[in-house]
């Protein structure tokens, strides 16, 4: 777990976590309404057995509980805990039930986006395993140091969160930027080579659909 916040700190993390919030919530609506658009075809599979409908649902509710998990660690600092004069005592707790439970729902969010993310690249490369070698290999490495620096957490060794915490995040960053290039990349060598049409190129479309299209 990361040194405690300071009260400033925790309140910049809740406003932008909360604006962040809002632009997921929206991006997850949409996504959700294109899935079940899709799911209505003739031929569609059940939604229920879509891998990037679960796994959403999934990210949906570790994401939403990280952001619930904040605000009342907010509300504790600023009003409840002795009277909302001491904040920084609170923030200072780092073994607290709130604040583990918020180092945990993060975690859960990000390994749950990173293994969405790898899942669309092995879809987008026609089930292609060695695509995804590199990927498998840091997102495991990344659940090995989260969980290194949970247990750690409970010490007292400072210096150990930061050693442990740099891998965690180089794994995070290259595992984000492999899928992405590689899914973009392979997108755009498709399309690159596709006759025109009406004497315009085809163009990758709506980023959302594409995205959504990785569930087979």
């Amino acid at each position: 777990m990361p040194s405690p916040p300071t009260p400033i700190m925790g309140l910049a993390a809740y406003t932008v976590g909360s604006l962040l919030y809002g632009v997921y919530l929206d991006l997850f609506l949409t996504s959700m309404y294109i899935l079940v658009k899709r799911s209505r075809g003739a031929h569609a599979r059940p939604l229920y057995k879509s891998p990037m409908f679960v796994l959403g649902c999934a990210l949906f509710v570790a994401v939403t509980g990280n952001w619930i998990i904040t605000v009342i660690a907010e509300f504790n600092a600023f009003i409840f805990f002795e009277g909302g004069t001491a904040p920084q005592v609170y923030f200072a707790n780092n073994r607290s039930a709130i604040q583990a439970a918020e180092w945990g729902t993060g975690i859960v969010t990000i390994v749950l986006n990173d293994y969405m993310m790898i899942y669309r690249l092995w879809v987008v490369w026609n089930y292609n395993k060695a695509i995804i070698v590199l990927p498998l290999l840091t997102w495991i490495g990344l659940i090995v140091c989260s969980t290194l620096a949970a247990i750690d957490s409970w010490g007292t060794v400072v210096t150990a969160n930061i050693v442990i915490f740099i891998p965690v995040f180089v794994f995070i960053v290259v595992t984000n930027v492999y899928c992405t290039g590689c899914i973009g990349w392979k997108i755009w060598s498709i399309t690159r080579i596709c006759q025109p049409q009406n004497g315009t190129n085809l163009n990758v479309g709506d980023p959302l659909r594409i995205l959504c299209a990785c569930s087979p």
